[in-house]
């Protein structure tokens, strides 16, 4: 760290003074850090916007000693999980080689030790990542999660045959982290997913799924406005805005249909019918009953979800964030 502020002292231009924002790492923070006259720290506090989404991982799993817990809850179903689990065993295991083998050199003089403990550890996590890399090929391949049976699916489609032609489920998605493999392997599975759909079930004039990408703000809100049924189902999320942006906008009385993983929920759900995201039959069953809600209690539906979800203002939020910031 220290060597990071001499160089950005160098940096500065004559007379001129740096602010340097960071996190309140130890070796941020310490009394021993040598700070040169033309710079000034600015810790921020936990979780504050301002840092990168890394530094915010971090906080949280300084927040979290079970965190590992938490990754490796879903790691056997999730491909992402798993491989936000594999990357800080990874992290663990290379800074654990780092130090032993630095130790050792210190104490014998043994440089050789250096290449050869780079050598272990890239064979270890290579090893130890093969099979996500192997499923991960296989998704993309097969265009379908291997907990996903697209048997049960069709079996749904099938069950329910009143609502082909009527129901059209558009799905308005962002895409995220396209530079991570793990996310463009999720995005070819969605795309490969609804062409499967669409190719068995899709007739002249009617198309079942409708997959946009677009970054189309006036889209968003006309889509807001005109649903009938809103599904949130995140499988682990923040607190997820467009279920409360959803009701407050929308003029058909929709139904909101939210996961209890959702930050939302908590607020939400006397007026929200749960979707467990992992069950396709108990989803599928909401969204049907969804569908089918007489009109009387889709309006009272609504009614009190406009009112829940604009009972707390940004004003409410902002008083939070102090708060806490001043524990």
């Amino acid at each position: 760290m220290g060597l990071h502020l001499a160089e950005i002292s160098q940096a500065v231009a004559p007379g001129g003074h740096a602010v340097v924002l960071l996190d309140q790492a130890g070796w941020h923070t310490s009394a021993k850090l040598k700070l040169p006259a033309n710079i000034s720290l600015l810790p921020l506090p936990p979780k504050s916007p301002e840092l990168n989404p890394t530094e915010n991982v971090w906080q949280y799993l300084r927040d979290n000693w079970l965190s590992n817990r938490v990754f490796a809850s879903g790691r056997d179903s999730d491909l992402n999980i798993r491989g936000a689990y594999l990357h800080m065993a990874a992290d663990a295991l290379v800074s654990a080689g780092v130090v032993a083998a630095g130790l050792v050199i210190a104490a014998t003089g043994w440089l050789w030790l250096d290449p050869l403990t780079s050598l272990v550890i890239s064979a270890l996590i290579v090893a130890g990542t093969w099979g996500l890399l192997r499923d991960s090929a296989a998704m993309s391949l097969d265009a379908m999660p291997a907990w996903i049976d697209p048997d049960a699916v069709r079996r749904l489609l099938e069950a329910r045959p009143g609502l082909r032609g009527r129901v059209v489920f558009v799905a308005m998605v962002y895409p995220s982290r396209q530079g991570l493999a793990e996310y463009l392997a999720y995005a070819n599975e969605v795309e490969q997913t609804v062409a499967r759909i669409n190719e068995r079930w899709a007739t002249r004039d009617w198309t079942p799924v409708v997959l946009d990408d677009r970054d189309d703000f006036a889209r968003s809100v006309a889509g807001l406005q005109r649903y009938d049924v809103l599904l949130v189902n995140a499988l682990r999320d923040g607190l997820n805005l467009v279920a409360k942006e959803g009701p407050v906008v929308n003029r058909r009385d929709g139904v909101l249909c939210l996961s209890p993983e959702a930050g939302a929920y908590d607020e939400l759900k006397p007026a929200a019918l749960p979707v467990h995201p992992y069950d396709i039959e108990q989803c599928a069953g909401a969204l049907e009953t969804a569908l089918a809600m007489p009109l009387d209690e889709r309006a009272a539906r609504a009614a009190s979800l406009r009112d829940l979800a604009t009972r707390r203002s940004p004003a409410h939020w902002l008083a939070d964030l102090v708060g806490h910031a001043r524990e």
